[in-house]
């Protein structure tokens, strides 16, 4: 039923961006019903804050590694078949964090599995928007994306919340799952061209993509903060799934107008003036959630937090798919994807060291304070070649020659 209103809604569209635009939001809305909830579960399961710390740690070393290895499958194989290969791969980890209470699964196991599929999932999905995308309404089609991914990702945290809290964690891992696996068939709508080209990392240049790496390392650091330490740091307050669930939920939908407003403005006025207030914005915001103490609190803060998200969201990834245009875009891709998930391990490796030292508390603080950090480096990715004038048609020749 979700497929088929979507692809309704969508039908006007080419069929590879549809695709992406319902497969990213069957994931989203699997991903939202227990994503916010998992360093909770873990808790509540009798795991240390060092050992849930630890678990997102080698999460994300080890899926900055396999990116290189999903670079080589989406070259060979094309991006939508690896791309559906992640989503039953998921739907497997799913399962072992759901009988982790009955058989203890090493968390480190628990790690590579959880990892696996993001590494199939991130390099493709992003292969496959940056050239199924038009460069001229990039951002409406990605304030469009960020649309359905609201309304999926709405949905999610309340529906999860709720279930959890009546009929345990399990029971929205196990609905979680089913979901995913009905996000497969959008994926072979059409024929994909594949063009196969060897993958040779000596085709992305540090030096040239030097502020971009720094500025997706911030962007993703803000990104773990909010969707691993802020819900937790949530929990603590409320104290409950359904009221973790109903914070975010309340926030998201509140951010559906504005996805709308920025993704025609990104289109319209100069990106990178718009990710710079974003980038702002949220540096100041992400250092207010640490004062939070009460419900009300809660609520306020993290609705103007989501609000303020929008403005750095829908320009950054805009400028990352007009930048993957002007590169080779799988080593791009590949390149910078492992920068970020490498970054975001480091992060957290900080904040395990910090639990020898500091309270649980003070260590969510530290770690939603590099969250807001991160959102003010992401604002130094570098602006398109096409926008910098004609002094650039020379290296834009040398990047055409190994460019996808």
């Amino acid at each position: 039923m979700i497929y088929h209103h979507i692809r309704h809604h969508l039908s006007a569209r080419d069929t590879e961006l549809s695709s992406v635009y319902i497969a990213m939001s069957l994931k989203t809305f699997a991903f939202s019903l227990i994503v916010l909830f998992i360093p909770i579960y873990l808790h509540n399961l009798g795991y240390s804050f060092r050992a849930i710390l630890t678990y997102f740690t080698l999460v994300y070393l080890l899926c900055s590694i396999g990116e290189y290895v999903a670079g080589l499958l989406v070259s060979k194989y094309g991006s939508r078949y690896v791309l559906a290969a992640s989503f039953p791969l998921m739907a497997i980890s799913f399962v072992f964090l759901l009988t982790l209470g009955t058989y203890h699964w090493p968390l480190w196991f628990l790690a590579f599995v959880a990892a696996l599929p993001q590494t199939l999932f991130w390099v493709p999905y992003h292969d496959n928007f940056s050239k199924a995308k038009h460069k001229k309404t990039a951002g409406k089609e990605i304030g469009k994306l960020g649309i359905l991914v609201a309304i999926f990702g709405a949905l999610g945290p309340v529906i999860g919340g709720i279930v959890a809290e009546e009929f345990g964690m399990q029971a929205t891992i196990a609905i979680s799952t089913i979901i995913l696996l009905t996000a497969i068939p959008p994926l072979f709508r059409g024929k994909e061209i594949v063009r196969k080209r060897p993958v040779n990392m000596r085709n992305f240049s540090i030096r040239r993509n030097w502020k971009d790496m720094i500025a997706y390392s911030g962007y993703g650091i803000e990104a773990s903060a909010s969707m691993v330490l802020w819900p937790f740091f949530l929990f603590l307050i409320i104290g409950t799934y359904k009221g973790v669930g109903f914070v975010a939920t309340f926030a998201l939908l509140l951010t559906i107008s504005v996805m709308i407003f920025v993704g025609r403005v990104t289109d319209k006025y100069e990106k990178k003036n718009i990710l710079r207030a974003g980038g702002v914005l949220n540096f100041l915001i992400g250092f207010t959630r640490v004062v939070v103490s009460s419900v009300g609190g809660a609520y306020f803060v993290n609705t103007i937090s989501a609000i303020s998200q929008v403005f750095l969201h829908i320009p950054f990834i805009s400028e990352y798919y007009l930048r993957a245009d002007e590169e080779p875009r799988a080593e791009y891709i590949i390149g910078m994807e492992m920068t970020v998930d490498g970054a975001r391990g480091f992060g957290f490796l900080v904040l395990i060291l910090g639990t020898f030292f500091l309270e649980i508390k003070w260590i969510l603080v530290l770690g939603i304070s590099m969250g807001a950090i991160g959102a003010l480096l992401s604002t130094m990715i570098a602006v398109p070649i096409s926008r910098k004038g004609a002094k650039t048609v020379k290296v834009q020749k040398e990047i055409a020659k190994v460019r996808t």
